[in-house]
């Protein structure tokens, strides 16, 4: 729902490759999460630039081959560092709460979720976003979660629509359009940062605003 989020083929690979790998398959995911800390903590240090293949195998104790054959690109492992996050600090129940039987409460405690997470992972999601601007493999990673959280803002409208929330004057396309907004970090870090209201705070600000757009404004009690 919210960029960027962890959802990605990572899981799936590394699922298929433990059929494959059979006895093999613990050494492997330990060396795969050593290279991939590794890499966070460059990404987190120096950005995108100083997270170069050579030193994120000097960092994990592997061969720069080894980075190449586990992850194969610089974006397959921003993949996997985002993924890594996204485990760590349960972003899984942004889309949990979703689940909800009503549209307001599941998009108002989605909304605080992702807040949640936003805020454990902050300093990952502005070096990653920032990079977008001039890495075209960042720029690539950081599209393909905008684009599912475009698809799941438009989902969620529509079901603001169905359940009779839409207020008069406002289309699906408008409400998704406000709500793409209210979802993305730097709506967050601008809060967040910006005004240092907590993670619960900024999430409920931005709540009573894209209330702009439905019958009922502010969070029920």
């Amino acid at each position: 729902m919210y960029c960027l989020d962890s959802r990605s083929n990572d899981s799936v690979s590394r699922t298929r490759r433990s059929y494959r790998l059979g006895k093999r398959q613990p050494a492997i995911e330990e060396r795969r999460r050593k290279i991939v800390a590794a890499a966070r903590e460059l990404l987190l240090e120096g950005g995108f630039y100083r997270m170069r293949m050579e030193d994120v195998a000097k960092r994990s104790g592997v061969t720069r081959a080894t980075v190449f054959n586990q992850f194969g690109s610089k974006l397959a492992l921003l993949q996997s560092i985002a993924a890594e996050a996204g485990q760590r600090s349960r972003s899984q129940a942004t889309f949990e709460a979703q689940k909800l039987p009503d549209a307001y409460e599941a998009f108002g405690r989605s909304l605080i979720e992702a807040y949640r997470f936003f805020a454990a992972e902050r300093m990952m999601f502005r070096q990653i976003i920032s990079l977008a601007a001039v890495d075209p493999e960042a720029k690539e990673l950081v599209a393909g979660f905008e684009q599912n959280r475009r698809q799941d803002m438009q989902k969620m409208a529509d079901r603001f629509a169905k359940e009779g929330y839409l207020k008069a004057g406002w289309s699906r396309r408008s409400l998704a359009d406000l709500l793409w907004i209210a979802t993305s970090f730097e709506t967050f870090d601008l809060l967040h940062s910006g005004r240092g209201l907590s993670a619960r705070a900024a999430a409920r600000t931005v709540l009573a605003i894209a209330g702009a757009g439905l019958k009922i404004r502010y969070p029920k009690s």
